[in-house]
């Protein structure tokens, strides 16, 4: 379900069994609106930006994130798990969202700002428990809607 502002998408009933197939989905979702010369290359950036750092920010939250000439536009996927993704990697286990941070290199002030927004909340346990804890799509939704 996209947002009527095309800034962020929330994912839901995500059936995923690995981080491959995490970083599938994150490429079909993204590889139209972009200048990859292929899903692969983009999920490459992906693993590179994770092999640089940590990428969970709390328990069961992961969030992958680059920035990118060859994005078209910055975009937020929120993919909600239809079960606890159990490994991603040998430190990481039992992943229920996900949060996807697309920057488009060098994008205007303001979406640069939304997406400051968004870091900020993250930063609020109380935040990361209720996207957690929401029971359905609306509730969800309902948590974004600062952003």
């Amino acid at each position: 379900m996209k947002n009527a502002n095309e800034f962020y998408q929330v994912i839901s009933h995500c059936e995923v069994n690995s981080r491959d197939d995490v970083f599938d989905l994150i490429s079909e979702h993204v590889s139209q609106d972009s200048r990859f010369s292929s899903k692969k290359e983009l999920v490459e950036q992906l693993k590179q930006r994770e092999n640089a750092g940590d990428i969970q920010i709390a328990e069961h939250v992961l969030l992958p994130h680059i920035e990118s000439p060859l994005l078209k536009q910055s975009q937020l996927l929120f993919l909600r798990l239809d079960r606890p993704l159990r490994t991603w990697n040998e430190h990481i286990e039992n992943i229920e969202l996900i949060i996807v941070v697309l920057l488009k290199e060098n994008d205007e002030l303001a979406t640069k700002k939304r997406i400051r927004s968004l870091m900020k909340k993250l930063a609020d346990e109380a935040f990361i428990i209720a996207l957690l804890s929401a029971k359905n799509q609306a509730t969800f939704q309902k948590e974004l809607t600062e952003i």
